[in-house]
């Protein structure tokens, strides 16, 4: 049986805004969505969903919905930590508007991989 909890938003979530960032069936997964080119998102709003399968560890899918109402996901930590520093830097300014660019990087550490993360524009 799979459990998804809400652990952290931008804001307080009405309960439509819960159930929908519960579930991935209309989101795009991060991961893929940049396999090409870059995406470019204009985050609105965010959240952490701990999903729990059966007995299995628990892991979090973080979300962000694009201001044209596009909703993404990912598990990818180095993407979550360098979005939240870019929110976090941003919160201090309310009134001033970014995107952030979400593109794939060669891993220094594993010959051939690549990792996923972003930068502000």
């Amino acid at each position: 049986m799979r459990k998804a909890t809400i652990v952290e938003s931008s804001r307080e979530l009405t309960a439509k805004e819960r159930v929908a960032m519960k579930s991935k069936a209309d989101m795009i997964m991060l991961n893929t969505a940049c396999d090409i080119e870059a995406l470019v998102i204009k985050p609105e709003l965010w959240a952490v969903v701990e999903v729990q399968v059966d007995e299995e560890e628990p892991y979090n899918n973080y979300v962000i919905v694009d201001a044209d109402g596009t909703k993404y996901y990912t598990g990818s930590e180095s993407l979550w930590n360098a979005f939240m520093e870019i929110y976090n830097e941003m919160s201090a300014e309310p009134d001033t508007e970014y995107s952030v660019k979400v593109f794939k990087c060669n891993s220094k550490n594993r010959d051939g991989q690549k990792f996923i993360t972003c930068s502000i524009i």
